[in-house]
């Protein structure tokens, strides 16, 4: 879906995704009991882009502010509501280049200045989901360990 514009974007695989996950704080505010993801979130704040297709069928883009990531889903803040189910590739830029992954909205809530937006990340290399985790179980060891 992203525009091939003057960046070159590589795919996130789950190996990049473990090492930029054991390199973020742990956001030691989000309600674990509200098990929205299957696994505990991290705080990441960058800028990011997601490609998606709107209710007409035309692709779109949005600007969008990452809030949190997991193993399983992020938490971006956008402009504009986007329905449960939208199918949207998010491009995000890291320190080592531009990266996509595949997303589906679980949820969008009305919030000051915009909406939160849900997403569930399609990793095509994680072959299963994870329990929950914190920092100290976040190696591929203790993944594969645990691995459903």
């Amino acid at each position: 879906m992203a525009t091939a514009e003057p960046h070159e974007y590589k795919q996130l695989t789950s190996d990049y995704l473990f090492g930029l996950l054991s390199d973020l704080p742990e956001d030691t505010q989000a309600d674990h009991t509200l098990i929205k993801r299957s696994c505990c979130r991290w705080l990441l704040r960058v800028p990011a882009e997601l490609y998606f297709k709107n209710a007409n069928g035309i692709e779109a883009k949005e600007y969008v502010s990452i809030h949190d990531i997991s193993l399983t889903g992020m938490g971006v803040l956008c402009k504009k509501p986007l329905p449960a189910g939208t199918q949207a590739e998010l491009v995000l830029p890291l320190e080592d280049g531009y990266y996509t992954i595949d997303a589906t909205v679980a949820h969008c809530t009305d919030t000051i200045g915009g909406y939160k937006v849900g997403c569930h990340l399609i990793l095509l290399d994680m072959p299963v989901m994870v329990p929950m985790i914190s920092r100290a179980m976040l190696t591929q060891d203790e993944y594969e360990r645990n691995a459903r």
